[in-house]
């Protein structure tokens, strides 16, 4: 393994971190790393370098996107730029851009928490609505149950079976109102071709 002063090749370097150059050369462009060089131009990365990369695998591992690993670099450098001390700065911009990340998908959890309690709410209005208008009382005590005892995993669940109970009854009605309409066409378009009959044998 050709080390220099604890800089490592970009061989060596992907080696340490179990990934390939080219996801290193990858990483460093989509996060905007500034990665040294030799006077060859050749990437050489320091203990520094190595333990930033570990925490952005890591990061990776568990789902973030490198944009977002990205944006929290920058905001972790910024909050950081007044300490000097370059001795400990990529464990503290490793952990620092993993608590921006962790802060993030916390305020992402509770919007989602935040517009499904706003989708409850309005669950809640619309069976509430349905019970008014005259659902049968069998379906009314389902869906008090429901929200009484366990609202959150069955309400949709519910509403759905109810709403496809009243659409499949008013299909049946509408199929029967169709069939009587049908049948009393067919009756008068009988009548007719009866009267023309009798008409033509006069």
């Amino acid at each position: 393994m050709e080390i220099l002063n604890n800089k490592y090749m970009i061989k060596e370097a992907a080696k340490l971190l179990s990934v390939e150059p080219h996801v290193l050369r990858y990483w460093e462009e989509e996060l905007e790393l500034n990665i040294e060089r030799n006077e060859m131009g050749h990437r050489y990365y320091s203990e520094k370098d190595i333990r930033l990369l570990k925490e952005v695998k890591r990061l990776k591992e568990n789902g973030i996107s490198l944009k977002a690993i990205r944006n929290a670099l920058k905001k972790n450098t910024e909050i950081n730029t007044s300490d000097n001390n370059t001795e400990d700065m990529a464990e503290k911009e490793a952990a620092g851009a993993a608590e921006v990340i962790s802060s993030d998908l916390e305020t992402q959890n509770r919007v989602v928490d935040f517009k499904m309690a706003q989708l409850q709410a309005v669950m809640n209005r619309a069976v509430l609505s349905a019970i008014n208008s005259g659902l049968n009382e069998v379906i009314r005590e389902s869906v008090e149950q429901a929200v009484s005892d366990n609202m959150k995993s069955q309400i949709s669940e519910i509403v759905i079976k109810q709403m496809d109970t009243v659409m499949r009854e008013q299909e049946e009605r509408a199929e029967e109102r169709y069939k009587k309409l049908d049948r009393l066409l067919r009756e008068m378009q009988s009548a007719k071709t009866k009267k023309k009959r009798r008409l033509f044998k006069k």
